[in-house]
């Protein structure tokens, strides 16, 4: 069976407001829920908002993942469930070291 090409099904998808780490992707994920929402782990994390102190100094907020939601989708989407024997440690599959993705 092949993956709808939604968040969800993106390798790069992690689940929850903040996402969740990778050990507990399975965990987390459960199952398709389109108003299920994450982030998505395809780039590095976005620059913050630029804040406005009382006194009129300005501050950067912390960078952020991009929030997505599971029925969200783009152009680089990769089946989390198709990727086989990518050896990448950045993949949440093959965070348990297996080297292959399961």
């Amino acid at each position: 069976m092949s993956d709808e090409m939604t968040c969800f099904d993106c390798r790069y998808f992690s689940p929850g407001e903040y996402g969740c780490p990778s050990y507990l992707l399975d965990q987390e994920l459960g199952e398709f829920d389109e108003g299920k929402e994450g982030i998505c782990r395809r780039h590095t994390p976005r620059h913050g908002k630029t804040m406005q102190k009382p006194n009129g100094d300005e501050f950067i907020c912390f960078a952020e993942w991009p929030k997505v939601m599971a029925c969200d989708w783009c152009g680089q989407f990769e089946s989390r469930t198709q990727h086989h024997n990518c050896n990448h440690r950045n993949c949440a599959n093959c965070a348990k070291e297996k080297g292959d993705c399961e």
